[in-house]
Order: structure tokens, then C-alpha cells, then sequence
């Protein structure tokens, strides 16, 4: 704005946020608009009760719709005295949304902007839509489709899930993540809180052995649950054995389960003997701790009930690199097309048409197509 900057920082994740949100900007009918925000407006008095205090705002770009908007009572001597304009988004309402509601970034502009704003990432000069690509599309369903699955080509928004059954939210593409939510209940209910190691990977993140250049991580279909709470040698959430299921293919190549500590109707709750693994990094390789036995939920059938499957390790592993194990690592491939679904267009249900992936790592594997097992 013409009165605040971005202050020098060496925060790696400040510069990530600034990176990939670079040149973009709110339209309105393919018009760039005046996003404007404030602190909180306070000129016109503010209305305090039951520990929150509210005040009106206008709706950009139109000003002719407003809304309410609050903070916690306990901020109001943080921001004392006469500020703000009203119009557009207020900064300490949106830490509140945020923090407090775990709103994601597209449902706290739709609280402070027109609804059908679009984002886009500017590629030229001038303020008309010739000159930009589709950042991201609002009009996107925030949920899955009837049949509670992702298809292969609808733009979805992004959703936080989690509060109640993760230690801590993660964000999916809304299809995945109404199926991940069901399933993170069920598991929850039986085991507690379910540790996990994240889901949405920035489209500037390294890619190594271990990290594929096309993995669905980028594509908010996936998501890790805690490396470290599984194939150690001491007490921990996960319990990984090989899927004897499955004959050890590369498509379920573990089975998952967790100790039940609570009550549950999961048909998939029961007392039975496994045989754990824990990971030899002389060998590089999982061997097999002595059996236990338990009422354990099986954590790989929940999920895969819910039309999230597992992978196999990669090659990798034989060199030592526990990373490659990838037993955490659970996505949803519903949807897409064996043969014809290509990785850009998965990448664009979360993105939306026109992102520009140029001069970021995956930005050379758009045209690879789902093989059902991988992009290649």
C-alpha cells in the first residue's frame, strides 16, 4: 500500500509466501480492482459483547454490500484509538479467521471482497485480463462430487481439515479432503489425534530421489503421516507391517494399523497378532520386530475405504535413505483416466486454468500422463 512495505527479512518461509504469490492480483469482470485493507476500523465505534468486539466493513470492488466483522475482545488494547477506512479486508480480522477459524486464504478474501472475484498472475503490463493468466478460480465446488469422489477435471478449492482429528489442520483439494476427513474420524475416534508430516508441497520445493518432480503432493491429493511415528524401534502411533494382502506389490506395499485406546463401532477395529517393521539403516531395509498382539484398527483399510491408497517405496530405500521408505505417504487418484489425464491438468484442479508452472521444478513435467501408477 502507498503507507506499509515488506520489510527486509531472511524468513525462508516469508520469501516462499512472497515468491509464489508474486504479480498476483484480484479482478472483477477481467479488471484489476483496488484491494484494499486496513488494521480495524475504529473510527466509527466499536461494539463489544461476549468477548468479541464488532464493526461494519464494505465489500470491494462494489462497496455496496457489508458485513460484520469481529476480533477477540482481549486484541482491542493492541489496537486502541481511531484507525482504518473500512473498506476491503481488515488485517487483525483476518490473523483472527486465520489463527482462531482456520480459514483458508480463499474463504477469508471471499469474507472481505466480492464473491466473485477471480485471482490472477499478472504476465504484462496493463490492467485488463489479456494481460494476466488465471491464478486461482472461486467459482470452483468446495466439496466432492455426489458420489463423494474427485473427478479428473473440475477446478476445486482448497480446504483446512483436521481440528479435531489431526495434531495439527492440513490443507486439501476440497474433494480429497471431505473423503480425508471422514476417514481421519474413524481413525481418531479409535486411536486419538493422528501425527502427520503435512500434505500440500510448494510448486518450488526440491525435488530429490525422494522427492518425485510429479508427486500428487503438489496437487493437494496427498498428504504424510508423521515419519517418525512408524518402522522405530520404540512405542509409537503406527504400527507398519508388509500387506501379505496385497502380495507386496507396489501399490500397497504396507499395512498400517494403530493401537486402539478408545471406543469405536470400525468394522475395521479387532484383537489380532501383527508383526511389525522397523527400518535397518545398516541394510537399508525394513526387518520384522517380534509379534504383538492387540486390539488394533487397521489403519490402510479405513483409508482405503475412503479412496486413499498407499504407495510402494522407491528404489532408493536399498541405499540406506529412510525417506524412501514412504510408508506415511497415502494419495487419491479418483478421477483420473489411465492413458489420457495428464499432470497439468491434475495440477489445475488445485491451481486453476492458465497457471503458469514455468521456472518451477515441475514446470518441465506437465504433458507426462497417469499411467495408474505414476505420471510418466
Amino acid at each position: 500500500t502507498n503507507d506499509q512495505t515488506f520489510e527486509p527479512t531472511n524468513d525462508a518461509f516469508i520469501w516462499e509466501v512472497v515468491n509464489e504469490t508474486a504479480g498476483v492480483v484480484m479482478t472483477k469482470n477481467g479488471t484489476i480492482f483496488p484491494a484494499e485493507y486496513d488494521s480495524f476500523y475504529t473510527r466509527d465505534g466499536v461494539n463489544c459483547s461476549n468477548g468479541r468486539c464488532t464493526v461494519t466493513y464494505k465489500k470491494q470492488p462494489t462497496l455496496t454490500s457489508t458485513h460484520q466483522v469481529s476480533v477477540p475482545e482481549s486484541w482491542t488494547s493492541a489496537i486502541s484509538g481511531s484507525h482504518g477506512h473500512g473498506r476491503g479486508m481488515s488485517q487483525w480480522a483476518m490473523v483472527d479467521l486465520a489463527a482462531n477459524q482456520n480459514m483458508d486464504f480463499q474463504e477469508i478474501l471471499s469474507t472481505f471482497y466480492d464473491s466473485d472475484y477471480v485471482l490472477q498472475r499478472l504476465t504484462g503490463s496493463g490492467s485488463t485480463s489479456s494481460s494476466t493468466t488465471a491464478f486461482c478460480q472461486r467459482t470452483g465446488p468446495s466439496s466432492a462430487n455426489s458420489n463423494g469422489t474427485c473427478d479428473g477435471t473440475t477446478i476445486y478449492r482448497s480446504k483446512k481439515i483436521g481440528n479435531d482429528s489431526l495434531t495439527s489442520p492440513m490443507n486439501l483439494l476440497a474433494c480429497t479432503a471431505d473423503q480425508a476427513e471422514q476417514a481421519f474420524a474413524e481413525i481418531a475416534e479409535a486411536c486419538g489425534k493422528i501425527p502427520h508430516a503435512g500434505s500440500m508441497r510448494s510448486l518450488n520445493a526440491n525435488v530429490s530421489a525422494a522427492r518425485s518432480s510429479t508427486s500428487f503432493h503438489y496437487t493437494g491429493r496427498a498428504f504424510d503421516l508423521s515419519t517418525e511415528e512408524g518402522m522405530q524401534s520404540g512405542d509409537t502411533y503406527f504400527y507398519v507391517t508388509f500387506d501379505d494382502t496385497s502380495g507386496n506389490d507396489n501399490s500397497h506395499y504396507y499395512r498400517l494399523y494403530c493401537k486402539v485406546n478408545g471406543s469405536t463401532n470400525s468394522p475395521h477395529a479387532s484383537q489380532r497378532t501383527i508383526t511389525p517393521l522397523v527400518y535397518s539403516r545398516k541394510d537399508g531395509k525394513p526387518i520384522t520386530k517380534k509379534t504383538v498382539t492387540d486390539n488394533f484398527l487397521d489403519v490402510t483399510g479405513v483409508l482405503n475405504d475412503y479412496g486413499l491408497y498407499g504407495i510402494g517405496p522407491r528404489s532408493c530405500m536399498s541405499s540406506g535413505n529412510y525417506m524412501c521408505t514412504e510408508w506415511w505417504h497415502f494419495q487419491d487418484t479418483s478421477g483420473l483416466v489411465v492413458g489420457k489425464t495428464t499432470f497439468e491438468e491434475t495440477l489445475n484442479q488445485y491451481y486453476g486454468l492458465g497457471y503458469s508452472y514455468s521456472g518451477t521444478p515441475v514446470g518441465n513435467h506437465l504433458k507426462k500422463i497417469w499411467n495408474g501408477g505414476v505420471f510418466g
